[in-house]
């Protein structure tokens, strides 16, 4: 459990850490300049993604916590 939730911090720490750097940046990678359209789809498709992998964590712990009750 303690890995879980390990996990889910620092997920969260790498989420914040690429949204600012998405939104602050003044051209992409393609060498076009973003603008607010840009940066907000770029956002969705950065948290789709972590949506993904929460959903995985969130999945993992359920699996873990409904395995610990049945072996008390």
């Amino acid at each position: 459990m303690k890995t879980i939730k390990i996990s889910s911090i620092v997920s969260l720490i790498l989420f914040i850490a690429g949204a600012l750097f998405i939104w602050f940046r003044k051209v992409d990678g393609s060498g076009a300049v973003n603008d607010s359209y840009n940066k907000l789809v770029s956002l969705g498709i950065w948290s789709f993604l972590f949506l993904v992998i929460f959903a995985v964590i969130l999945i993992v712990y359920l699996v873990k916590r409904s395995n610990l009750k049945h072996l008390k």
